[in-house]
């Protein structure tokens, strides 16, 4: 009897280490229902918990507790995919993670395939070094005309953040063609369907 106890517990233990909690650092609601609890800023959840978003343009911002990582997750991609939680999300992601990261401007373009759900910022891997020479470009129409923005970058990662399309600008979708650029070569267009939709800064009332 002590002998499955023990078994039980360890079983329990292992369990226990595989969970991940996250910590909300920021959200464009008052709160969020995990499980069985509303939570806030700064509170912390497991991610096996499922989440129940009470709006398509809901999205929290958390970070992993055991790899610090931070990742803003959207009602709309959990609604896409049919995930009901933050391990769910990730399971039924997990293709994302097999690409063997961006080498191409063809894994470029595939990486930005999917819709952009765009709260404040998200870093992109770039195949190429970018220098005091090179650089990337959007452009997209507004109001029939053609905006064109260059993107801030280090030497590895372009950024694609929320002031490109206006101080204020709260919500819409966009479709950017995105263009890399090297001095003395002519612009290289990498995709012309770029599609970002920007999340609300903030949601008073959870209509569906």
């Amino acid at each position: 009897m002590k002998k499955a106890v023990l078994v039980l517990s360890a079983l329990c233990l292992s369990m226990a280490l595989l969970a991940d909690n996250y910590k909300i650092l920021q959200m464009n609601t008052p709160s969020v229902k995990i499980g069985d609890k509303l939570y806030k800023t700064g509170d912390v959840f497991p991610d096996s918990d499922p989440i129940s978003w009470a709006n398509d343009k809901q999205a929290i911002k958390a970070m992993n507790l055991n790899t610090k990582q931070i990742k803003l997750f959207a009602a709309k991609v959990f609604k896409n995919i049919e995930a009901k939680s933050i391990k769910d999300y990730f399971l039924k992601n997990s293709h994302l993670s097999t690409r063997g990261g961006v080498v191409t401007f063809s894994d470029l373009t595939e990486e930005l395939s999917d819709t952009i759900y765009l709260y404040e910022s998200v870093q992109i891997e770039s195949p190429v070094k970018i220098d005091s020479i090179s650089s990337y470009l959007i452009s997209y129409e507004l109001n029939g005309e053609k905006v064109w923005r260059t993107l801030m970058s280090t030497d590895k990662y372009f950024y694609i953040c929320r002031e490109l399309f206006g101080e204020n600008i709260d919500g819409g979708k966009y479709t950017l063609t995105l263009y890399f650029r090297k001095k003395g070569l002519e612009d290289f267009v990498i995709t012309s369907n770029v599609i970002v939709f920007l999340l609300p800064i903030n949601i008073d009332v959870l209509d569906r």
